[in-house]
């Protein structure tokens, strides 16, 4: 188990299934009226982690004056994209209920996650009939933060993961599990995008060639680092003191205070 550090975790499920549920940490002390929340969606190759793992990034947050929410989704090889954006959306939509319910309804989110939770925080924002669907309004959001995210799924290594995740790469669920198919125009949106350099999981070149989509279409709004020399792992260390990441991500949450 990983410890609580001093936090109150508050779970709450929005589904049957064992992996559909959210935890919501709450700010303690008189930093508390911070303008958003923020959701984040854990990594671990659509397969593995859960959000009680990233208990040193909720602490953080709650630190900021964040509220906090860390959703689960149901996995491969049982599950597949389109189950998790289900549970993405659905994850969401309980994340508005909860603020509603706390009185904070008013706040804005930021979006984020980790490696294949960079890939679901993205479609969800980029997937404009996902949204429409599940009426979501693109507006409740303010911020999106994609660490080591899969953006282009074409740029990625063959692996029987992706296989399981979204079929065949001629499949149209292939295509739509990747957020560079989604983005058409340029969205009023602060986005930070970081990737290690020397990544061995997901492939630099996944977010290399969404930035430059992005790029031809006009999108002005990103900020992108590359971490030199570091890896996969780096992606999720944006909690811990002296991390070259903590120093991004904190300066470009700074933007929402």
């Amino acid at each position: 188990m990983f410890p609580k550090n001093g936090l109150e975790p508050e779970k709450h499920n929005f589904g049957q299934h064992k992996r559909q549920y959210l935890v919501h940490y709450r700010p303690k002390g008189a930093n508390t009226q911070n303008s958003h929340v923020v959701i984040y969606i854990h990594g671990g190759g659509w397969q593995f982690g859960n959000p009680e793992m990233f208990r040193p990034n909720a602490q953080l947050l709650e630190q900021l004056g964040f509220h906090s929410f860390f959703l689960s989704h149901r996995r491969i090889p049982t599950h597949n994209i389109r189950h998790m954006m289900e549970d993405v959306a659905s994850g969401v939509k309980q994340v508005i209920e909860v603020m509603g319910a706390e009185g904070i309804g008013h706040k804005r989110i930021i979006l984020g996650g980790v490696s294949s939770g960079a890939n679901l925080a993205a479609l969800l924002y980029y997937d404009s009939n996902l949204l429409i669907e599940n009426g979501i309004a693109r507006t409740v959001f303010s911020g999106l933060f994609l660490m080591a995210p899969p953006l282009n799924l074409n740029a990625m290594w063959n692996s029987p993961t992706l296989m399981l995740l979204a079929g065949k790469r001629s499949s149209k669920m292939f295509a739509e599990a990747s957020p560079i198919f989604h983005i058409e125009k340029k969205e009023d949106i602060q986005t930070l995008i970081v990737h290690p350099e020397k990544d061995g999981m997901v492939s630099l070149k996944s977010t290399e060639t969404f930035i430059e989509k992005a790029d031809e279409i006009g999108i002005d709004n990103i900020e992108y680092h590359v971490l030199p020399n570091m890896t996969h792992m780096d992606a999720a260390s944006w909690c811990f003191e002296g991390h070259p990441s903590k120093v991004i991500v904190l300066e470009w949450l700074g933007k929402f205070f």
